[in-house]
């Protein structure tokens, strides 16, 4: 499994444990004081930014299992904080 940090509002992955064919947990710490959410947006290798599948989540130290992930296939994803809720997340 493959991790990108988009460069606008990026986070601190801390890790990326318990990896098995089909799941992963992410863990990552806001780097900024303040935003409105932390993204995450992941797909297969190659994906598109904006067709992958997207989380919302709060702007707080945490983590997020990707679940029901297709054995055998490499992944991608970008992990970014959104501090304007009226920018648009294409922009980062």
């Amino acid at each position: 499994m493959e991790f990108d940090e988009v460069k606008c509002l990026p986070v601190k992955i801390l890790g990326i444990d318990s990896i098995t064919d089909i799941s992963s947990l992410i863990q990552w710490e806001p780097i900024l004081g303040a935003c409105d959410s932390v993204v995450i947006e992941y797909g297969e290798l190659g994906f598109t930014r904006g067709a992958g599948t997207k989380i919302n989540t709060a702007c707080l130290p945490g983590n997020f299992k990707l679940d029901g992930l297709s054995p055998n296939s490499i992944y991608q994803a970008y992990i970014y904080q959104k501090c304007d809720s009226l920018v648009s997340e294409n922009f980062c």
